[in-house]
């Protein structure tokens, strides 16, 4: 569940930036934000390739013990995870 509220909440940071590089009037506000998208976007590739990431991932989904102790929820976010890294 925390991996999850941690995705919401840097997706929603990224999708403000994109909004204010965009839309802003402000030149400076333009900038800040595009290098707040950049640094973060670069952020969540690093994530998504991360090996030592996506074997722990693997193993939990893998393990039907540890794989059914998680909610619904995450059992459905765990596998969309992994699905990402595997594209």
């Amino acid at each position: 569940r925390l991996l999850d509220q941690i995705s919401n909440e840097v997706c929603s940071v990224i999708d403000a930036a994109e909004l204010c590089r965009n839309a802003h009037e402000s030149g400076a506000w333009r900038e800040a934000a595009e290098d707040t998208f950049t640094r973060l976007s670069d952020y969540i590739g690093m994530l998504n390739s991360d090996e030592t990431l996506y074997a722990v991932l693997d193993t939990i989904a893998n393990d039907r013990a540890a794989f059914g102790e998680l909610s619904a929820e995450e059992q459905r976010f765990a596998l969309m995870l992994k699905a990402e890294f595997e594209r």
